[in-house]
């Protein structure tokens, strides 16, 4: 059974009230005096328009979840909602810690603080808040990534906004992509507004919401505002079904709660009650009517006479148990990514190692983690990595990079390891996503040195200049990561399987990114600098010595280009080819290559000795190849980022050019 009539109405209500607490005063949230200007604040912090839908949803689902004896994590979208959420947090003393404790002296505290030095949106760095996304329509599939890692129940809150999102729309396809996967209960706060206008959602009927969303596998209910118990009700029919998707609406008016403004102006329902129906208090009038709301709520009544928020304690504890399992789970050490350090390939005996090799390597790899989920957008069978699917790990292949992502970081919230996997060129899809997860990481470090270690997440990008498409060409996503800060993102580009064995999960940061091309070179003689990351071919003089052209591959460029290239000119004359890819960053101009910390001049040394007298020539066109020619001039650095790309046919040329 759950709470007994009007427990779970009053628990929303003293909610409310703590969150219009928090947007309009600095003192006197007791009303233990009428309400004077030096008790509000000269211009409104946050938003109201979200805040009665979501302490309803908040309200029920604690109502619920004590019910079951179940401790759900929770993961909400509205980042507008952050008044909603610290009042749930602040209520049951999850902010104590923080020095806000659940007494009038600590909400006179939050109030203070709330707009000036804490955000007035969901942020990271709260009590019980996994992640913030900055963004309307990732956290389904962030509750997805979340649910498929974790053994607790997952409940996701969002608004009717982002269903006009394509990222909520691909997650809302996952039952049918991942049938066995276990869903989030996904709660909507439906107040059929965004910011300026109806939502489209709030536009249908509910037969055509239903119809939006049943035949994609999730069982749909709508329950109005003034019906919290049946709410509770359906939450724990919910939680209790996770053999089948929940989805459940609550049908509600924008701003609920909010009375007629001094001049009889309605506001609730209308986008301008979306941040709060009077933005500025600085008349009497605008006080008094302030001063009126704030009665309607009873405030002489919610402290207990020390001072203490008077709280139902049922509710006040469950509540602080699930803000506490919302949160990151801590990975203690690098657990949970360990297994691949202690594989290795034993033949390193001048065997050839290819794409393909790779790609096994990766699949051998993930065969030995535990718990690994891997999110691709349907690439596994191009990139050579299908036998994923055989590992026995939990696989989810949707044409969306952003649902992919996220849903691959919702496992490392959870806990798990986690893959994601595309073409280099698609990777700018991802980076909003990434970007705040990187953001969120250097927040919660700063405020805290032994902050909550994730665990890490893997991105594997294949295809290195396609040259059928443009857009496969678009390396803007490997620039964002390549301009982070160190410590946050490490890097392996190998010219070689053994790399992958060796280095993949050993970098130490919270996210890697491997890059490799996913196509088979020719098959000329190798020789492998392991330490340097350099590769050699040598073609026309095996022996390397005395080749009138060397071509060196650098960064984003196509190595089998390259040697389809050389071996049209070995014909003619000997050519060496050298591809240091695990070097890719020098060419941004960095001093360091972030994957082994071999610095440029280390670079120009392994080149000089081996190639020995080269130096670049300049060949206009467009830049997929460097050419270094015979010289008796050492290379530098400095040679090394200014020589030229180009095309095939370029390099062709250029070499009859040298040598006729």
């Amino acid at each position: 059974m759950t709470a007994a009539s009007g427990e779970v109405r009053n628990f929303a209500a003293m909610l409310d009230y703590v969150a219009l607490c928090l947007l309009h005063l600095v003192d006197n949230p007791s009303r233990e005096r009428p309400l004077g200007s030096e008790d509000v604040k000269p211009r409104v912090s946050g938003h109201w328009g979200c805040v009665p839908g979501i302490t309803r949803l908040l309200a029920s689902l604690t109502d619920a979840s004590a019910t079951l004896a179940v401790t759900p994590r929770v993961v909400l979208g509205t980042g507008h909602a952050g008044a909603a959420w610290l009042a749930w947090s602040f209520y049951c003393g999850a902010l104590a810690a923080r020095g806000y404790p659940p007494t009038r002296d600590g909400l006179v505290t939050l109030c203070r603080d709330f707009g000036t030095v804490m955000p007035t949106e969901i942020s990271a760095d709260w009590p019980g808040v996994a992640w913030a996304g900055g963004a309307l329509g990732h956290a389904l599939g962030v509750a997805q990534g979340i649910s498929v890692a974790s053994p607790e129940p997952v409940v996701v809150i969002i608004g009717d906004g982002e269903f006009e999102t394509g990222s909520t729309l691909a997650s809302l396809l996952a039952p049918i992509e991942a049938p066995r996967a276990r869903q989030p209960l996904v709660l909507v706060n439906l107040n059929a507004q965004r910011m300026t206008g109806s939502s489209i959602l709030g536009r249908l009927t509910p037969g055509e919401r239903r119809a939006l969303v049943e035949p994609l596998g999730w069982a749909t209910t709508e329950v109005t505002s003034s019906d919290l118990d049946g709410l509770s009700r359906q939450i724990v029919a919910g939680l209790s079904h996770a053999d089948r998707p929940h989805l459940i609406m609550l049908r509600s008016e924008k701003g609920e709660g909010a009375p007629p403004l001094p001049d009889g102006t309605v506001t609730v329902g209308t986008p301008r009650v979306h941040k709060a129906p009077m933005r500025r208090l600085s008349t009497a009038a605008a006080v008094e009517w302030l001063d009126g709301w704030l009665e309607l709520y009873q405030p002489q009544t919610r402290f207990n006479a020390d001072g203490r928020l008077r709280v139902q304690s049922r509710l006040a504890d469950h509540a602080r148990l699930i803000v506490e399992k919302s949160g990151p789970t801590l990975v203690m050490g690098d657990a949970g990514n360990a297994g691949s350090s202690k594989l290795a390939m034993s033949n390193r005996s001048g065997k050839r190692s290819d794409a393909s090799t790779i790609s096994h390597g990766l699949v051998e790899i993930a065969a030995a983690k535990a718990g690994l989920v891997v999110a691709c957008p349907d690439e596994l069978e191009s990139n050579q990595l299908e036998a994923l699917r055989q590992t026995g790990h939990n696989v989810y292949e949707q044409l969306s990079e952003e649902q992919c992502v996220t849903y691959a970081m919702g496992a490392t919230l959870a806990g798990q390891p986690a893959w994601f996997i595309s073409y280099i060129g698609f990777m700018l899809y991802a980076n909003p996503i990434l970007n705040q997860h990187f953001l969120q990481i250097s927040s919660r470090r700063q405020r805290d040195q032994n902050a909550v270690q994730l665990a890490r997440l893997t991105i594997i990008l294949t295809s290195l200049g396609w040259s059928n498409v443009y857009s496969h060409r678009d390396d803007s996503g490997l620039a964002m990561l390549t301009s982070l800060p160190p410590g946050l993102c490490s890097f392996l580009l190998p010219h070689d399987a053994h790399d992958i064995y060796d280095s993949l999960d050993q970098s130490g940061t919270p996210v890697e990114c491997v890059v490799y091309d996913k196509w088979e070179p020719p098959s000329p003689p190798a020789d492998d600098i392991d330490h340097l990351g350099v590769k050699h071919w040598y073609l026309g003089d095996a022996s390397g010595s005395g080749s009138d052209i060397g071509l060196i591959v650098l960064g984003n460029s196509h190595t089998r280009t390259a040697l389809e290239a050389a071996l049209v000119l070995s014909q003619k004359t000997p050519v060496h080819v050298s591809a240091p890819t695990r070097l890719v960053l020098a060419e941004k101009g960095l001093q360091e290559a972030a994957t082994n910390s071999i610095v440029v001049s280390s670079f120009s040394r392994a080149i000089t000795e081996s190639m020995l007298h080269w130096i670049p020539i300049e060949l206009p066109s467009q830049p997929l190849m460097r050419v270094l020619v015979n010289s008796q001039d050492a290379v530098t650095a400095e040679a090394v980022r200014r020589a030229s790309r180009c095309r095939v046919s370029d390099l062709v040329t250029a070499g009859e050019q040298l040598i006729g």
